[in-house]
């Protein structure tokens, strides 16, 4: 999150939208690059910049942000089970940061893809909702192995401070 502003209430409202309705959203340009920047907060332990990849709750909020060098993307519509077993899964072993509903300056709560696959799990399980994944059985499945990739030996020194 940034310095400047807390975004926790942004955080909570994102993770409240892509759990009702099953989508997330993403930029990217004609030569297949997302949507990235570089975290305004953290930096790995070599004080080297950490990426962070934008997503967005909803099609209006990405379609804001195509300005500066987005402003040729187009918006892509994820679905919520392949946004967590694909897209979050690949960026906590890739140790890139979950841009959440940035602005279109750029600005936004940073997540670390594992803590947003909690608390997605968490939404999803009080709401009820069971998703149909392709590498997962359910949503038991997906804690079990949140659970093994944390306490696993893939956890890595070079993680986000």
């Amino acid at each position: 999150m940034s310095t400047e502003k807390d975004y926790t209430s942004e955080y909570e409202a994102f993770i409240e939208k892509i759990v009702a309705s099953q989508k997330v959203y993403t930029l990217h340009n004609e030569k297949g690059e997302y949507a990235t920047c570089y975290s305004a907060d953290y930096e790995d332990e070599d004080g080297e910049e950490i990426d962070v990849l934008c997503f967005w709750s909803d099609e209006k909020l990405a379609n804001a942000c195509k300005v500066d060098e987005w402003t040729d993307n187009q918006v892509e519509e994820i679905p919520l089970a392949e946004f967590i077993e694909e897209w979050c899964v690949g960026m906590f072993h890739d140790f890139v940061l979950v841009g959440v509903d940035f602005d279109n300056e750029m600005e936004g709560y940073e997540a670390d893809a594992m803590e947003l696959i909690i608390d997605i799990v968490r939404k999803l399980e009080d709401q009820e909702i069971e998703l149909s994944f392709k590498r997962f059985k359910d949503l038991t499945d997906v804690k079990e192995q949140i659970d093994e990739m944390l306490l696993g030996d893939e956890i890595d020194e070079k993680s986000v401070k």
